[in-house]
């Protein structure tokens, strides 16, 4: 997943026409993103990795208590310090997924026009470890 959220970060303002396989794994983990964190947080909660350092201690407390409701391993209790970095790094990793999602959904609406059937017969035939998305913007 990194590599892909550094692919996405670099190539989500471009104008460009790419194809892009990802490895299952990759596609499992995009498709159960709300098992890992809250995905639509609206105030109070923050999105902004930036802004972890201006929150009161019980307002960083907050924030990763409502992740937690989705990953049961999300750290809720310790030094301020310490939820500031954990909560730091959810939404870094968040705003990278969310980067990532928007390239590969800007790749799905791309590919919904009409293929043909030999197309189709031959999407089919693909490596099942592998999905293909075609970007262009």
């Amino acid at each position: 997943m990194t590599g892909l959220r550094l692919f996405a970060a670099g190539i989500l303002n471009q104008t460009r026409k790419i194809e892009l396989e990802i490895p299952e794994e990759c596609e499992h983990y995009m498709n159960t993103l709300h098992t890992q964190y809250l995905v639509h947080p609206s105030a109070p909660l923050i999105t902004d990795p930036h802004a972890c350092g201006f929150l009161s201690a019980n307002a960083v407390k907050k924030n990763l208590v409502e992740h937690a409701k989705y990953d049961a391993s999300i750290q809720v209790k310790g030094a301020k310090g310490e939820l500031i970095l954990a909560l730091r790094e959810l939404l870094e990793r968040r705003r990278a997924d969310m980067q990532v999602r928007a390239v590969l959904w800007k790749m799905d609406e791309d590919q919904e026009t009409p293929q043909s059937d030999t197309a189709l017969q031959n999407a089919e035939e693909d490596d099942e470890q592998k999905t293909e998305y075609t970007y262009s913007s």
